[in-house]
């Protein structure tokens, strides 16, 4: 005989005493049980615990920007968007240009902010190409 410690629903604590037979299998259970809570904690994370008030994660090249302040280049930058696609020069211009944020403009276009994501990331890609 073995005896193991329940924890109740309510938080409550008591020792039981079973037979050796059932407290493998409760001991077992509990491994099972956790492995499975690590699994879960690996794999997946709330997004309530991420603090990024709202940025944007499209560009995370901090260079790119300066693509958009510096004049010297401006050719080549006309060149580059003329390149891209409607979907994506439109969304270069309202979130480089317009200063919106992807939120903003996917409510704006009735499209998930996934997409203008996409959208931002392939545009940058090709506008790249130029420089």
């Amino acid at each position: 005989m073995k005896k193991i410690r329940y924890t109740f629903a309510n938080g409550e604590t008591s020792k039981i005493e079973v037979n050796d037979e059932l407290a493998a299998v409760i001991a077992e259970c509990d491994r099972v049980e956790h492995a499975n809570d690590e699994k879960q904690r690996y794999h997946c994370y709330s997004l309530d615990e991420c603090d990024y008030e709202g940025a944007d994660f499209a560009c995370e090249d901090e260079g790119f920007e300066r693509l958009f302040e510096d004049n010297k280049d401006s050719e080549k930058l006309s060149v580059a968007l003329t390149s891209l696609t409607e979907c994506q020069f439109s969304a270069v211009q309202a979130v480089f240009f317009e200063g919106m944020t992807q939120e903003e403009y996917a409510k704006r276009k009735g499209i998930k902010q996934s997409a203008v994501s996409q959208h931002l990331s392939a545009a940058i890609k090709k506008i790249k190409k130029f420089f």
